[in-house]
């Protein structure tokens, strides 16, 4: 399987969204885009507040082969994490299908259209990259 790239952007929309609110010190639940994408920060050494916005690349690879980075991306991004995506979920209500991440005990949640490629060339056990970098808040 190819190396699957996907570039998005994302807007945090809520800090910590369940009811107890944070459950560890240094780790921050986030939701972005009004929870199209949900993911667990470590806050400690990447803080995030309320209405940052964020250049997002989502990297796929396979579930035998670890994923290589160029080293551009590594350089263009702040906050960049490995892990493999545990559970997909349908959600007929929504119409998507939920995409479940374990970055070593750090979680992500995003969703995607049924028949996207993301969806076709994926599986449970692939390996992923996601790498972030906060981009300017700018009202026009």
């Amino acid at each position: 399987m190819d190396i699957i790239e996907v570039d998005q952007q994302f807007t945090i929309t809520n800090i910590n969204p369940s009811p107890e609110g944070k459950a560890f010190s240094k780790i921050t639940r986030v939701e972005m885009d009004s929870g199209e994408l949900l993911i667990d920060i470590n806050s400690d050494i990447y803080p995030v507040e309320e209405a940052d916005k964020f250049s997002t690349r989502f990297v796929f690879g396979n579930k035998t082969e670890e994923v290589e980075l160029p080293e551009r991306c590594v350089e263009e991004y702040e906050y960049i994490m490995y892990g493999q995506i545990y559970k997909y979920k349908e959600m007929k209500n929504l119409n998507k299908v939920a995409i479940y991440v374990s970055f070593g005990g750090l979680l992500m949640r995003f969703y995607a259209e049924p028949g996207s490629e993301i969806i076709q060339l994926t599986s449970i056990d692939n390996k992923m990259y996601i790498l972030m970098r906060k981009v300017p808040n700018i009202d026009y």
